[in-house]
């Protein structure tokens, strides 16, 4: 199976996803029989590119080794918005890892909502949506019938909520503590 995945923010998290891809892809694909092709990726500071056969992984990291942005790198679309991007990329999934705004949501809460309506799965990183509004995100995602994969908003990626929801699902969870 392959699934095409739109990057919305390439920082630190963003270009680890990317590293990941570069270097275990071939693990990813024999233990779980998927492939994941990179489709486009938009950042605020860094520009955005698309290809809708796919981006090489190695080369948007090498080209950021050399250069401070996304603006020479070849591809055949390039400059789109994250919105945008959410809306045209050839993409299957929004992996939204852009910068975090707790307070509203920040420029991720818009990106949640869009790419749910347009019947994209979301994997995020973000808090900020989480934050703002965390059942508006979960029945957005269940009317659009798509995936929406949060983990790693909570304790830097420590499964809790699945362990919460699938494991303990029969438990009356009465707290969390732990080490700030």
């Amino acid at each position: 199976m392959q699934l095409k995945l739109a990057m919305i923010g390439f920082g630190v998290v963003g270009q680890g996803v990317a590293k990941i891809l570069r270097d275990r892809q071939a693990h990813l694909k024999e233990r779980y029989g998927a492939e994941f092709v990179i489709t486009a990726v938009s950042d605020v500071k860094k520009g955005a590119v698309a290809d809708p056969n796919g981006l090489d992984p190695k080369a948007l990291l090498d080209h950021l080794d050399n250069h401070p942005d996304l603006t020479t790198f070849p591809a055949p679309q390039r400059g789109w918005d994250a919105l945008t991007t959410i809306r045209k990329a050839n993409a299957d999934v929004v992996v939204e890892v852009s910068w975090t705004d707790v307070k509203t949501g920040g420029a991720a809460l818009g990106h949640l909502r869009e790419a749910f309506a347009c019947g994209k799965h979301v994997v995020t990183t973000n808090k900020g949506p989480m934050v703002v509004a965390p059942w508006e995100m979960l029945e957005a995602a269940a009317r659009a019938g798509v995936e929406f994969r949060f983990e790693g908003t909570v304790m830097s990626g420590t499964p809790v909520i699945n362990t919460a929801w699938k494991c303990l699902r029969g438990c009356e969870i009465t707290g969390f503590s732990g080490i700030l």
